[in-house]
């Protein structure tokens, strides 16, 4: 009897986590902009055991697998995305300064590692990870993005929008220094497909707490006071939907809705 309630729990996990990875890889509600499938935040947490804690910085974004197999939002590509930022993770080219810690190398030695890294590993799909991975932590944390050295912060923020990367607050802040050093056209493609894939990563999300919200009042009001496996799912399911609850996605659309605005006017 026991085996038979743990596999009735299993199939419970597997189909909130099914249906949470087809909210959060499903396309965009544009025609233009192909499906792309992302990590989870299963996923990411799964991944985020490497090494040490310095690592966190590289699963707290979710990745987009469109750079990798366009149009295909499968396990298969979801799954090797899995693989390949694992890859790119234990490669671990970078250091990644930590907070209120001086930066372990200076700005430009970081730089030619990241330009070796892509030299030593061209043509290698990892690279569709590592360029939505560590362009962020290039312009953040070693602060190139601060530095305002245009053709430095074009030529990351350039990989990131190759790579489909989903670290809208970044792109955000990006953008804007590029305005003058880029055609208007360009410009305002990038910025469009921005937006797009912000939004259609918004209504993913507005979903995937719907679902889990479900979920979990469901587990709750089945478990009985001694029901260990249900209460302690809910509890799993309630990190994560605090985690999608305090996500800066609405702020991060708003930011890059007002730059649109401002080039209309």
């Amino acid at each position: 009897m026991k085996q038979s309630y743990y596999l009735s729990l299993c199939i419970i996990v597997f189909g909130v986590v099914s249906i949470y990875n087809q909210y959060r890889s499903r396309p965009a509600p544009v025609r233009l902009l192909p499906p792309m499938a992302t990590l989870t935040d299963v996923d990411r947490l799964d991944a985020d055991h490497f090494i040490d804690n310095s690592h966190t910085a590289l699963a707290d974004v979710a990745l987009s697998s469109e750079g990798l197999c366009p149009g295909d939002t499968s396990f298969t590509c979801r799954n090797r995305l899995i693989q390949l930022q694992r890859q790119v993770v234990q490669d671990y080219p970078i250091p990644i300064p930590q907070p209120n810690v001086p930066a372990p190398m200076p700005a430009s030695e970081a730089v030619a590692r990241y330009k070796k890294y892509m030299a030593d590993n061209a043509g290698d799909p990892k690279l569709f990870v590592f360029k939505q991975l560590y362009p962020r932590i290039l312009l953040n944390k070693y602060g190139v993005l601060a530095s305002q050295d245009h053709a430095l912060i074009r030529y990351f923020t350039e990989h990131m929008l190759e790579a489909h990367a989903q670290d809208f607050a970044t792109l955000a802040k990006a953008l804007p220094s590029l305005k003058a050093d880029v055609p208007a056209d360009q410009y305002n493609q990038w910025l469009a497909v921005t937006i797009r894939e912000a939004e259609a990563q918004q209504a993913n999300q507005q979903q995937t707490i719907a679902a889990l919200q479900r979920r979990i009042a469901h587990l709750k009001a089945k478990a009985r006071s001694d029901d260990k496996e249900r209460k302690s799912l809910a509890i799993s399911l309630t990190f994560l939907l605090e985690h999608l609850e305090h996500s800066s996605i609405t702020a991060d659309l708003t930011a890059l809705r007002k730059l649109r605005q401002a080039d209309r006017v």
